[in-house]
């Protein structure tokens, strides 16, 4: 695949919560590039769609890319997993008018990590991309190390020494908080 158009083997995300953008970048729907990965995707809906509470997530990015000449590679044409990884996160409730709460706390990212990583993905990370307040983390590297050992600590308590609060990551170059999901 060389081009920034449709995956030839491209599986339409249907059904699955999708922030807006791959219909604005490139006016057709979001895909991936397979439908293993799909079923995965499909898979982790319906864990979160019966969590206590329901966690309210959306992909952010998927193919096509936000933007094109992406860090990622699987965000971008030529490569041999172009369209193989998504970005994920949690609705911010306040600006999006649920109940005026965010859902992105230490709590509910840990339940969101356990999902990703109970619907079968083992290659993710969360990447911390902004301190508590949504300050970038270029201007503030202590306070997102902190809000990273916060998330790490709940996932922790979460499911014990299960290893996966190593997914948590800190990344400067991140635009926000995210969950990079990559399926091989």
């Amino acid at each position: 695949h060389t081009s920034w158009g449709p995956l030839s083997n491209g599986v339409t995300l249907v059904g699955i919560p999708l922030k807006d953008s791959c219909m604005q970048v490139a006016h057709y729907p979001c895909q991936v590039n397979s439908t293993a990965f799909e079923s995965k995707i499909q898979r982790l809906k319906s864990i979160t769609d019966n969590l206590a509470p329901k966690l309210h997530w959306w992909i952010t990015e998927a193919w096509p890319p936000n933007w094109k000449h992406h860090t990622s590679h699987c965000h971008n044409p030529g490569w041999p997993n172009t369209g193989g990884c998504i970005d994920v996160n949690l609705h911010n409730q306040a600006t999006l008018g649920f109940d005026g709460v965010t859902q992105r706390n230490p709590q509910n990212y840990a339940l969101f990590v356990k999902a990703i990583s109970d619907a079968g993905f083992t290659s993710f990370k969360l990447e911390v991309g902004t301190d508590n307040a949504g300050v970038p983390c270029k201007t503030t590297p202590n306070q997102c190390q902190a809000k990273a050992l916060e998330i790490r600590d709940a996932i922790n308590i979460l499911t014990g020494a299960s290893g996966l609060s190593s997914h948590v990551i800190i990344n400067a170059n991140a635009t926000g908080d995210h969950i990079h999901i990559n399926h091989p």
